[in-house]
Formats: C-alpha cells, structure tokens, sequence
C-alpha cells in the first residue's frame, strides 16, 4: 500500500493505494500524525486505488474522524469502491460518513 498526502491551502489530501487493512492502517495513522502536528484539520481521504479494507482499516478511518472533529475540522472521503461501500455499509460506518458521494 502506498500514501501519498498533498497540502493545498488547508485541506490535506490523502491518497491511499492498495487496501486499507493491516499494517497499512498503522501507516496511515503515523501520516495523519504528522499532518495532525502541523496544525492541518481539514483532509479528504481518497479512495480511488484502494478496492477494499479489514477491520484495521475500519478503525483507523473512525479514529481519523474523531481526530478530525475533536480538533473542529473535517473528513470527506472519495473514490469509494462498490467493495468499500458495501463494507461501510454492512459494519453500520455508512452513516458515519454519510454524504461522501454526493461531494465527490
């Protein structure tokens, strides 16, 4: 999995390649640490390159919101496949992150 993070004003970009699940889920919360650090609270997470994820990814997602909200910024997230869609919604996190597709 690869994560490739692109500031532009003060919204962070996230692009994940490949799935979300085990220990690429570790790497994506030490990039959202990093960007956290430097005061950035407004991100969009896109999805487009990662068909799937597991339950590590799961949590990292809910973490990186509640991250997000406990500093008064947002998370959208973009290019859902249908997989991680259906992941969403089976496991209840659609609601979560509800309106994703109508912004992207």
């Amino acid at each position: 999995m690869s994560i490739e993070t692109k500031t532009t004003a003060d919204v962070t970009m996230i692009k994940i390649g490949g799935d979300l699940a085990g220990i690429n889920a570790e790497d994506l919360r030490v990039a959202v640490e990093r960007c956290l650090a430097e005061g950035v609270r407004d991100f969009v997470v896109d999805l487009t390159d990662a068909p799937s994820c597991d339950s590590a990814g799961l949590e990292s997602l809910t973490w990186f919101q509640r991250e997000c909200e406990d500093r008064l910024g947002l998370l959208k997230l973009c290019g859902l496949s249908p997989t991680f869609s259906k992941i969403l919604e089976i496991t209840r996190l659609s609601d979560r992150f509800a309106g994703q597709d109508e912004l992207f």
